[in-house]
């Protein structure tokens, strides 16, 4: 995975100096965009990852399925018809 690049708040001063060091050069931009969109890649695989642990996780540590035979008494909430 890439290094992750932290994007500075958009104040004046950093909108300046963003565009003073921006490149010039048609191949420095095109590399550019190669890497944010590899960044947005990880950001996505990173955040499918751990979607993917934290559902483990909770199936997991899940309590048993209470078990009921015919004729037992139950509790219905009928809160969320």
């Amino acid at each position: 995975m890439s290094q992750a690049h932290l994007i500075p708040p958009l104040t004046h001063n950093n909108i300046q100096t963003v565009c003073e060091e921006f490149p010039n050069n048609i191949s420095h931009a095109l590399d550019m965009i190669i890497l944010l969109k590899t960044d947005v890649a990880d950001m996505h695989n990173a955040l499918l990852s751990s979607r993917i642990t934290q559902g483990h996780t909770a199936n997991v540590h899940q309590g048993e399925e209470p078990t009921f035979n015919v004729g037992d008494s139950v509790y219905l909430s009928t809160a969320h018809q």
